[in-house]
C-alpha cells in the first residue's frame, strides 16, 4: 500500500481495516468511517477498497483465482458440480452485484444503474466449493 507524508493522508493501517470491514460486511462505503470511528469519506473508503483489492490480487490472484484450463480440470470441476447440484455440465456459478458509489464528476451518467443510483458492477464466478475462479 502506498505510504504518503501528506498531513491529511489516511494511514495504510486505517485504509486496510476500512477495506477489510467492507469485505466482511458489504456495508455502504459511506458508513465505513462512521462504523469504525475513523473520519474517512466515501471516496477515501473507495480508494482504500480498490488499493487493498489490487494488492490482494497481485499477491494471491495467480495462485488462488484460476479458471480451469485443461480438459481434465474442466471435467473434474463438472464432476464435482454434478455431485453437489445434480446439474450436468456446470463449470461455475456467476453472479453480479452493484456497489453503490458517489456520483463521479467525469461521465457521471455512465455510472447510473437501472435502479437510478450510482454504482459499479462487480462480477464473480465461483465453483461449488466456494473457490473464486474469476473476478471483474
Amino acid at each position: 500500500m502506498n505510504v504518503t507524508e501528506a498531513p491529511t493522508a489516511v494511514p495504510p493501517i486505517i485504509r486496510f481495516f476500512a477495506a477489510l470491514y467492507f469485505f466482511a460486511t458489504g456495508s455502504y462505503q459511506r458508513t465505513i468511517g462512521e462504523s469504525l470511528n475513523i473520519a474517512i469519506c466515501q471516496q477515501s473508503a473507495s480508494n482504500a477498497i480498490t488499493e487493498v483489492t489490487r494488492a490482494i490480487f497481485q499477491v494471491l490472484g495467480n495462485e488462488w483465482i484460476k479458471f480451469p484450463r485443461t480438459i481434465q480440470e474442466i471435467n473434474r470441476v463438472k464432476g464435482r458440480s454434478m455431485q453437489a447440484t445434480r446439474f450436468p455440465g456446470i463449470v461455475g456459478a456467476i453472479d453480479c452485484t452493484h456497489i453503490a458509489i458517489l456520483a463521479p464528476t467525469d461521465e457521471e451518467h455512465n455510472y447510473v444503474n437501472r435502479k437510478g443510483f450510482h454504482s459499479k458492477n462487480v462480477q464473480m464466478v465461483v465453483l461449488n466449493q466456494h473457490y473464486i475462479i474469476f473476478f471483474a
